[in-house]
């Protein structure tokens, strides 16, 4: 099976330009857009999100953590 591009790991509409996306699978489950590129066969329901302010988002395919939006993980 060839990946997919079709889920981008940041936004790109023109108000929300930049901010880190998750997608929840089936209603149930927050994936990063590595593993929707590759486990994803079509026919499951996606919801794309984006990542404000959550630390502790993780992939729930490949534990990914997902990147927050407004927090500074340096500190």
């Amino acid at each position: 099976m060839e990946k997919s591009n079709k889920y981008t790991k940041y936004s790109n509409q023109p108000n929300f330009t930049g901010y880190p996306q998750f997608f929840i699978i089936n209603n149930e489950a927050y994936w990063c857009a590595d593993c929707c590129n590759d486990e994803l066969n079509g026919d499951e329901e996606v919801i794309v999100g984006l990542n404000y302010e959550d630390p502790e988002l993780y992939c729930y395919n490949c534990s990914l953590k997902i990147e927050a939006a407004y927090i500074d993980e340096e500190v």
